[in-house]
């Protein structure tokens, strides 16, 4: 959703942030979404973000994990 801005502003730092909390678990969705792949959702979102965006990112995550 923060990836695409449906129904929310589009926020590719919080899109990353989602998508590293669900890598954990890609394994088994996978099993079941075979079309879609969170590491390459986070391949996508990273190359449309500058390095700040993705210091931001890191930094969220890691609140978000503490």
């Amino acid at each position: 959703m923060y990836e695409a801005g449906w129904g929310i502003t589009c926020d590719l730092i919080e899109a990353w942030v989602w998508y590293q909390l669900a890598l954990p678990q890609a394994v088994r969705v996978a099993a079941h979404f075979k079309y879609y792949s969170v590491p390459e959702a986070l391949k996508r979102i990273e190359a449309s973000m500058n390095q700040s965006q993705i210091d931001a990112a890191k930094k969220r995550l890691s609140a978000l994990k503490k």
